[in-house]
């Protein structure tokens, strides 16, 4: 059975109604808040100017959102996990200083100028390439899911923690960008 003309309009009046309602309401709380009617003092003065910071970092009042450990998961840090504050992202990217981490042995700290890459074994002929060498070739960049085996590990046996960042925070999405080395 379709709906009359006359009972669509009543409908739209109706959402139109409730709507604006809703908005009425909202600005008449708002009309006494010193948020709203007075100028706040951090509009008052200039912010920092482009190039204070020579790196782009998080606003300060974001401050709260970090990736997390738990202590007693490991004997140390060189073997452990951060796990990602997924309940604290807004769409579907992980910032890239947000991902969780899994080491199996800490991280090494290697300078590009030193590092090489060596395609061996089922090839034809081995390679050796440098970070350099590999900068000349096409990229391709993609957004990847990235999750670990271990993933809600502290859920395996009974409920340990009550936060989904440390049941669930071992995955990430980024955008990873590289050069295919495959043909």
């Amino acid at each position: 059975m379709s709906a009359s003309r006359r009972e669509v309009l009543r409908s739209g009046v109706l959402a139109g109604t409730a709507v604006a309602a809703t908005g009425l309401g909202a600005a008449a709380r708002a009309s006494g808040d010193p948020l709203i009617t007075e100028v706040q003092e951090w509009n008052r003065k200039l912010g920092d100017g482009v190039g204070t910071y020579a790196y782009g970092m998080p606003s300060p009042h974001e401050s709260h959102v970090v990736r997390r450990t738990l202590p007693w998961l490991t004997g140390n840090t060189a073997s452990s996990s951060s796990f990602t504050p997924l309940h604290a992202l807004e769409g579907i990217i992980t910032p890239n200083g947000l991902c969780f981490e899994r080491h199996h042995a800490g991280i090494a700290a290697i300078d590009a100028a030193e590092h090489r890459l060596m395609v061996h074994g089922l090839v034809d002929t081995p390679l050796v390439f440098t970070v350099d060498d590999l900068r000349r070739f096409p990229r391709r960049s993609r957004i990847l899911f990235l999750e670990c085996a271990a993933n809600t590990l502290t859920e395996w046996q009974a409920a340990q923690v009550n936060s989904c960042q440390f049941t669930h925070g071992m995955l990430h999405c980024v955008e990873y960008t590289g050069v295919p080395l495959r043909h």
